[in-house]
C-alpha cells in the first residue's frame, strides 16, 4: 500500500479558529432564541425611528429574517458539505 506524501501547508496568515469560538456559535438548524429576536425586533424599532405601536409587527418580522437566515446557512453548510 502506497502512502501519499503530505502537502505542507501554506503561510496564509489565516489562524484556525478556536474551540471556544466554536462551541458559542449557534448550530445553523436551530431556532432562533428569544434573545435574538428581541434584539433584531429592536434593531427595526430604531430603524424605524423608534415609533411606537409596531412591537407585534417588529417581533414577527425579527422572527422571519431569523429563520430565513438560519435556512441559508444550512443551504450553505449542506452545498459546502457536498
Amino acid at each position: 500500500m502506497t502512502k501519499l506524501a503530505e502537502k505542507p501547508a501554506e503561510k496564509s496568515g489565516v489562524q484556525p479558529v478556536s474551540a471556544s469560538l466554536a462551541i458559542e456559535v449557534r448550530q445553523p438548524s436551530s431556532s432562533p432564541t428569544r434573545e435574538e429576536i428581541e434584539v433584531r425586533a429592536y434593531e427595526i424599532y430604531e430603524r424605524r425611528g423608534r415609533i411606537d405601536g409596531n412591537d407585534v409587527e417588529d417581533w414577527l418580522q425579527a422572527e422571519s429574517e431569523l429563520l430565513q437566515e438560519a435556512a441559508g446557512a444550512v443551504s450553505l453548510v449542506k452545498a459546502a458539505a457536498a
